[in-house]
């Protein structure tokens, strides 16, 4: 709170005291209309001090003698007088009825906190969620409308009000908005079944464990447990999504007997909040565990091949000497018998090798790895792909509308134990050239697609597409549509820029804090850029 509240700072540069404290014209005719040096010292003061704090100091060795100095300098003086000056007295007071006159600013009255806390609680509050920035929201208001501030402690109370009170209107609306029988949904949560040790309210605030496949399960689940309760998007529209977040770190602090002692409005309001937000982390666990496994599976793979041909593999060096060899024997006897003619040059053992490790490096080591991948696959890591497909929907909105397509088929026919589509799928964007000779196998002079595999090629695209957000799921906040990775409002060029600076970045591409923090200026005649 206390760095909120506007104040001097410890050391001002020249650029600052002239752009902060240099007078103008009209301002030096008013404080050249009192007597004394002095006077004029500490009349300046004021002029400059109530505009840049929006308050007057209670002390006028609160103001950095770097200010008091420059300003005296505007004013012809050799050097400061102004701590000369009666900050408590009545030609104090005279002189600020004067600067309040020139500037328009004024006291704060009854009428302007009441309507300062209202604007808070009712506007600023939302994008402002916590006091500290709440706080500079009103002093920033208050500046705007030229009225001067209260005091420090005074202004807290009245911020934490409105921000008590921005709260418990948020969570009234959301009580409101939740059916009954979503209510009902919420205080099945909170309650101990006989046949489990914690409520499912508890299952609910656990963390996602490692990346498995009996884990993905069991996400799946917890987000089915979710999704039963029923709640509709409609009930948190309105609310920021950042307080939404707050309101789910509650509840996740509090334990399921202490959320059913609160109040309905209360302990529906948590619940909703939590429930809301986690239902889109279950979404995210889940599908961040898909696409870990789906890798896994490939790496996996890769690393066990390699492994068994290396055990078995001995490196045979001078393969040029060796070719040498054997094809002056195979010039001088060319009706040779090979084992008579080739191994008295070069030993069995040498060829066996040799053949070893070109297929560690050649074309077969592809092959083999995809058989130990469709393997894999079969034994252990298709039994995740059911409750996935049914538990998550993906979508696109551009050319990876292929692989929607072949996640459809590849649900219609799960429960299938056919070793071949019995209909035609998507193969274009799908299936990449290295695995056509495994997905598609001539059966009977037919073109049959191998279940299988054409599975393992989705998966692999899908995994692809998630990671550079070419395809979405439905539900999810880090796996969402590209296109709402920017806020609503990005369209608005004042919404825009208070966007900018949250993020700690300048609006101009060629602002040197730009190019200091790594950006790449680009063309010179570009004036945007993209923030991660």
């Amino acid at each position: 709170m206390p760095d909120s509240y506007p104040g001097f700072k410890a050391s001002y540069t020249q650029e600052e005291l002239i752009e902060q404290f240099l007078l103008t014209p009209a301002e030096v005719a008013l404080i050249l209309s009192c007597r004394g040096d002095v006077n004029r010292c500490g009349m300046a003061l004021l002029l400059k001090v109530l505009p840049y704090l929006g308050y007057i100091p209670d002390a006028v060795a609160q103001i950095p003698p770097s200010v008091r100095a420059f300003v005296a300098g505007q004013l012809g003086l050799l050097w400061d007088q102004s701590e000369h000056y009666l900050w408590d007295g009545r030609t104090r007071e005279q002189h600020l009825v004067f600067v309040r006159q020139h500037t328009g600013w004024h006291p704060p009255t009854a009428k302007d906190k009441d309507e300062l806390e209202q604007w808070l609680r009712t506007c600023a509050a939302f994008d402002a969620h916590t006091s500290d920035l709440l706080l500079s929201a009103a002093c920033d208001r208050l500046r705007h409308l030229r009225v001067e501030l209260p005091a420090e402690g005074e202004l807290g109370r009245l911020v934490n009000s409105a921000l008590s009170g921005f709260y418990q209107d948020v969570q009234r609306r959301i009580s409101d908005a939740l059916p009954p029988e979503v209510c009902l949904h919420i205080d099945a949560l909170l309650k101990v079944a006989e046949s489990a040790t914690v409520s499912d309210f508890e299952r609910l605030k656990a963390d996602a464990g490692k990346a498995g496949v009996d884990n993905l399960q069991y996400e799946l689940e917890r987000l089915k447990l979710a999704r039963a309760v029923g709640l509709s998007a409609e009930a948190f529209a309105s609310v920021p999504w950042k307080v939404l977040q707050l309101l789910k770190r509650r509840a996740v602090n509090e334990t399921a007997s202490e959320m059913r002692e609160h109040p309905h409005g209360i302990r529906y309001a948590l619940m909703g909040s939590f429930i809301y937000v986690r239902l889109m982390e279950l979404v995210d666990d889940a599908t961040r565990m898909a696409v870990e496994l789906i890798h896994r599976l490939d790496t996996r793979s890769e690393k066990q091949i390699r492994r068994e041909l290396l055990d078995d593999l001995e490196r045979v060096a001078g393969k040029m000497h060796i070719l040498s060899q054997v094809a002056e024997v195979v010039v001088a006897k060319p009706d040779g018998i090979v084992r008579e003619v080739i191994f008295s040059q070069v030993k069995e053992e040498v060829f066996k090798n040799l053949v070893a490790e070109f297929r560690a490096n050649g074309p077969q080591l592809r092959l083999l790895r995809q058989q130990t991948m469709q393997r894999k696959f079969s034994r252990h890591y298709r039994r995740m792909l059911p409750a996935l497909l049914e538990n998550l929907q993906f979508r696109s909105d551009n050319r990876c509308q292929p692989i929607i397509e072949a996640l459809s088929v590849v649900r219609r026919y799960l429960a299938s134990h056919q070793k071949y589509f019995p209909e035609e799928v998507p193969i274009e964007g799908v299936v990449t050239p290295s695995w056509t000779e495994k997905v598609l196998e001539q059966v009977e002079g037919e073109r049959k697609v191998n279940r299988h595999y054409y599975e393992l090629c989705v998966l692999q695209k899908l995994e692809r597409a998630l990671k550079c957000k070419k395809v979405w799921v439905e539900g999810s906040y880090a796996f969402r549509r590209a296109n709402d990775d920017l806020p609503g409002d990005w369209g608005d060029e004042e919404r825009r820029a208070l966007h900018y600076r949250d993020l700690g970045q300048p609006l101009d591409a060629r602002s040197s804090d730009c190019c200091n923090n790594g950006w790449s200026q680009g063309s010179k005649n570009s004036t945007e850029f993209y923030p991660s």
